[in-house]
């Protein structure tokens, strides 16, 4: 998917652009705090690709008009974990000084609108940290409801399942 969009335009990425990638993470560090491992390296960003990929999904880049990187989303855009009924989308990052600007809100109704153009996907599934109130509120707000009680992943973070029927 290459997509644009009236604040970003999302493209395709990879480990060739493992430095701005970097960028990203080293600038969403109070995000990446919540989680097991708080700063940002090389080694962590091509793992978040690699799983995506292993998965059946995509790592993209969210872009601003002056082609600056300043997020990233990727997902699964169907047949998840052997459903094909179902996405994923595992990752919305977007860097500090972006946030709250409604480049959130673009980047998943364009990933929305993708998915969708699979008319066998019917539910887009992700998962929040249960101690990122902020992300909670975004993804209820954008139509994601909480589907599951607290649940303690391998990495010793905590999240609710989500789920949104897109049609």
């Amino acid at each position: 998917m290459s997509q644009m969009g009236k604040k970003v335009d999302i493209k395709l990425v990879g480990k060739a652009d493992v430095n701005e990638i970097l960028d990203v993470y080293l600038q969403s560090e109070d995000f990446l705090a919540l989680g097991p491992q708080s700063n940002a390296t090389v080694q962590m960003v091509e793992q978040d690709i690699e799983e995506i990929v292993r998965e059946g999904g995509n790592f993209y880049g969210i872009f601003d008009q002056m082609r600056k990187m300043i997020g990233v989303v990727a997902y699964v855009p169907g047949n998840f974990r052997n459903d094909p009924a179902k996405a994923f989308l595992s990752l919305l990052m977007i860097s500090k000084p972006y946030r709250s600007k409604g480049v959130g809100e673009e980047v998943v109704v364009m990933v929305e609108e993708e998915v969708s153009h699979d008319e066998t996907v019917n539910m887009i599934e992700s998962a929040v940290q249960v101690n990122n109130p902020r992300a909670i509120s975004f993804w209820k707000r954008n139509g994601y409801r909480i589907t599951s009680r607290p649940q303690l992943q391998s990495d010793g973070t905590v999240i609710y399942r989500l789920q949104k029927k897109i049609r």
